[in-house]
């Protein structure tokens, strides 16, 4: 093992001499080439360019190639300025040149004139064509000025919704359910960077640091095909980028507004609480500007939301819901010399709610005798400190340093003094809760990053390379009966009945080091190779930073190409193969090195007035997993083949497939003596269970109105099947990824394979926005999708278990949704020169408030025959349903 990692970071470091690019999953930046030649096409060597824009402190120039060629590394997404300039030939500008997040503009041929006498310089207003002629990648990339312009909801996790390969999931009834699920994977399968921080959330891999869309300058979601400095995610990869400042001062302030008087009347399922009246006020203020012209600026945002609700289930009078959200981001960005930047940035989104929600039980319930059953406290979220240093050794090589660290908290306890001494109880034949809330959880967690990165242009290779390290840590207190309090009581009928406690005390921590090295090889101005390797490492730790498990060797190729056949930006055939690997959650680990004990235990009687009797139906105690010799990660390999073409100079036309298959799961099952067991499903350990199945084939079809002017237009259709007997780090049973309840039970896995929940065979979006010219702007989201297969379920007191095939007991019914903008800019009104507009968004407009969830349990559990018994009164019952029409209104002052 030893000898292994001393010849990964050994084959790092050669990489990194010979020059190097960085900063895993974190795009900040973007980068601009093209070549300089005569009229008769003769390269133009030293020619000095030089580029300028209101996002750089200084100009930065290079000198061309003997090739001609010319490169400039890691410029702040904007619009650029770019001169040549070499004695013997006429000066001449490129106005208007994108520079956009994660992405490489070619200039293409910049023609320079033979100048014979002094002639003033020739300016040109860049039509650029945005197809980057460099990179594999696919994925949606977003700048503020178009998804500012949409009715979308107020958080970043919405824009990320609007890629086409993108399925947006409502807020469930479980916890950390709700995000986005990207290619095929779940919410739980993404990875998520500020500013090139990870603000990930540890614990499941969630959503991460909660930020509005005001803070942010653009959007990028990667959904493929990137090369080797990108890794640990299984789904997709978010960039979000904050503003910078500026050398001139500016400001914005905005509000907006909605209560339940703005809203048509909501369709509730069985298991959701109705929001009998709300107010939602959401104000933000941010600044930006110069400290010092050129050389300091700085950028502060800060953004609370104040949602105040009554709600209720059935049998309760209505409660007091109150959240209060505390979202702010704030950057330092100085150059102290021409070749050095430091950027400090700064968010966070720490939250307090007194909530009206279901404990996580069996399942939730349709009406409750008292309200201690749904009354909790939580507080989540926290914040994330990032330094980040750019150092230009020369004009053709890069080097980046960065450290971050983070600290959020996830506690939810319950309300009442019944609420955290009563079990939970729930009444199987009526869906009837009572009793209290069912149990307790305190998490801490940490995360401290460091990553070291170069970027050297070597002719017609660009060599990239870095390392990293990442350090997670999680403390919990989970509280799910103690003694003769607290857990889950199942009432089945009358002679049976189920008891489910749970505690955990658990310290614990994964540390990963990263190595990559890669090459992108413009062979001729037509064609362009990729090839690149990533290696990662895994350390697990237990309570008192204990070593506990080592997951080695996790070596991840990547190959891709690009076919150019009309030279760069008209068009680009491109295709890829990679590895990608998952890194594991802290939530698995808990449970796996924690100090506690699970138990179900079925009963004749009602526990909560007679223990005596009661039968283990299985259990055991958390932590003591002992380690796994040749435990391989999580891990899914990739091909992407696409085509890119450019209909006009603002239509773009892609077609892109896409094709996931899972390799290897990392799960838990019990063994016989109620011992935990971490394993791969089928192998080792795990060797009786079936192989882990996930595969995901998608065909997209995309038009886009690209460029400047008044017009933004996305359009898309993505047929797709995802199918297969894993679901993927979320399984929609609200517990831990990687240990899940998935293969838990053998026989429950033989016919278990089908189409996934997630699986929507057929989704078209349309998006965009257009600005009269007389102050009036109109944007507009849509989507049909088809419905999600549904299963008949049954219930052993522990696992549910398919009782036919999965996904051949129908699918929910498909799905649409509009949402549309108006944004008026009000004349004469503004400040220091800077406009105000006032906004009218009508979400979910003539909503059919179809079913979203339905209840799949069909028996509740099974007879001493071991056949299904107890049918469930709400099989096949909505459980959730699509909200309703509602109206937000909003008002934006600039300064």
């Amino acid at each position: 093992m030893i000898r292994n990692a001393a010849t990964a970071m050994l084959f790092g470091l050669a990489l990194m001499v010979a020059g190097a690019q960085a900063v895993s999953a974190q795009d900040v930046a973007g980068a601009l080439k093209g070549r300089v030649a005569t009229t008769d096409s003769s390269s133009l060597a030293t020619v000095e360019v030089e580029a300028s824009s209101p996002s750089l402190q200084q100009a930065v120039s290079v000198q061309t190639d003997a090739r001609g060629n010319f490169r400039l590394l890691s410029l702040p997404i904007g619009s650029y300025t770019v001169r040549f300039r070499v004695l013997g030939y006429r000066p001449t500008r490129y106005d208007g040149v994108v520079v956009g997040l994660g992405q490489t503009t070619d200039m293409g041929v910049i023609p320079l004139l033979p100048q014979v006498v002094e002639l003033p310089e020739i300016v040109v207003q860049a039509s650029l064509a945005p197809i980057d002629p460099t990179t594999t990648t696919s994925g949606t990339r977003m700048e503020a000025e178009e998804f500012d312009a949409l009715p979308i909801d107020r958080s970043f996790v919405s824009v990320v919704g609007l890629a086409p390969q993108a399925i947006s999931q409502l807020p469930s009834l479980l916890p950390h359910s709700d995000g986005v699920n990207v290619a095929g994977g779940s919410v739980w399968d993404n990875a998520y960077f500020v500013d090139g921080m990870d603000v990930t959330e540890p614990i499941n891999n969630a959503n991460g640091t909660n930020l509005p869309y005001n803070f942010l300058q653009a959007v990028e979601l990667k959904t493929g095909g990137y090369e080797a400095e990108y890794g640990r995610a299984l789904g997709g990869i978010v960039n979000m980028v904050t503003p910078s400042g500026g050398n001139s001062l500016e400001g914005e302030a905005f509000s907006f507004f909605s209560d339940h008087r703005l809203r048509t009347d909501p369709r509730l399922g069985g298991a959701e609480s109705n929001l009998n009246s709300f107010t939602q006020f959401d104000v933000g203020l941010s600044l930006s500007g110069p400290i010092q012209r050129d050389r300091v600026w700085f950028y502060a945002a800060y953004n609370p939301i104040f949602d105040t609700r009554t709600a209720s289930y059935p049998g309760m009078a209505p409660a007091h819901d109150r959240q209060v959200q505390h979202r702010f981001a704030g950057k330092l960005t100085w150059q102290p010399w021409a070749t050095t930047r430091l950027t400090l940035t700064a968010t966070g989104d720490p939250s307090w709610h007194n909530e009206v929600t279901p404990g996580n039980g069996f399942f939730p319930p349709s009406q409750v005798l008292n309200p201690d059953v749904v009354l909790a406290k939580l507080h989540e979220g926290g914040g994330s400190l990032s330094l980040r240093a750019t150092q230009v050794v020369h004009s053709r090589w890069l080097l980046e340093a960065a450290v971050s660290g983070s600290r959020f908290h996830n506690d939810e306890v319950p309300q009442t003094t019944l609420g955290a001494t009563a079990p939970n109880y729930l009444d199987g034949q009526t869906a009837t809760g009572s009793g209290g809330f069912g149990g307790s959880d305190l998490q801490t967690v940490g995360r401290t990053t460091l990553l070291l990165s170069s970027t050297l242009a070597a002719g017609r290779h660009t060599l990239k390379g870095g390392v990293q390290y990442e350090n997670t840590t999680l403390t919990e207190r989970l509280d799910e009966g103690q003694g003769v309090v607290g857990g889950y009581v199942l009432r089945i009928n009358d002679s049976t009945y189920i008891w489910d406690r749970l505690q955990n005390h658990s310290e614990v921590g994964n540390r990963v080091a990263s190595i990559y090295g890669q090459d992108s090889w413009e062979v001729s101005p037509l064609l362009r190779f990729n090839a690149g390797l990533r290696w990662e490492q895994q350390y697990w730790a237990g309570a008192h930073d204990r070593h506990a498990q080592t997951i080695g060797n996790e070596w991840s190729p990547r190959l891709g190409f690009v076919v150019s056949p009309r030279g760069a930006g008209s068009q680009k055939l491109f295709g890829s193969v990679g590895r990608f690997y998952e890194q594991v959650p802290l939530g698995a680990l808990s449970l796996f090195y924690g100090d506690g004990f699970y138990q179900v235990t079925g009963y004749a009687q009602d526990p909560r007035v007679d223990t005596t009797g009661g039968q283990p139906a299985f259990g055991g105690t958390f932590g003591g997993v002992k380690p796994v010799h040749g435990l391989r990660g999580e891990y899914q390999d990739e091909v992407t083949l696409g085509y890119e073409r450019m209909l006009s100079h603002a239509w773009k036309v892609i077609v892109e497939g896409t094709y996931r298959v899972l390799r290897s799961v990392i799960e838990d099952t019990q063994a016989p003596d109620g011992t935990e067991i971490v394993g791969n499903p089928s192998r080792g350990s795990m060797a009786l269970f079936p192989a882990p199945d996930h595969g995901y084939r998608a065909l997209e079809f995309s038009l886009e109105r690209v460029g400047p002017g008044r017009l933004h237009l996305r359009m898309s259709y993505v047929l797709s099947r995802n199918s297969g007997n894993y679901l993927g780090l979320f399984a929609g049973d609200g517990q831990f990824a990687n240990a899940s309840t998935q293969f838990d039970n053998k026989g429950g896995l033989i016919i278990s394979k089908g189409p996934l929940p997630n699986d929507r065979t057929h989704v078209v979006k349309l998006l965009g926005s257009y600005r009269t010219g007389v102050g009036l702007t109109v944007g507009g989201y849509g989507f049909w999708q088809s419905g999600t297969p549904l299963s008949k379920l049954g219930f052993d007191g522990g696992n549910p278990l398919f009782l036919s095939p999965r996904g051949t007991a129908g699918r929910t019914p498909s799905l649409w949704d509009l949402n549309l903008r108006l944004e008026y800019q009000l004349p004469g009104v503004s400040l220091r020169g800077a406009g105000s507009r006032v906004i009218l968004d009508l979400t979910h407009v003539g909503s059919p408030r179809k079913p979203v969830v339905l209840d799949q349990l069909r028996f509740a559990s099974i007879d001493s025959l071991g056949q299904p018994s107890d049918p469930n009164p709400r099989y096949g019952q909505p459980l959730q349903y699509q909200p309703p029409m509602s109206v937000r209104l909003g008002v934006v002052v600039g300064f």
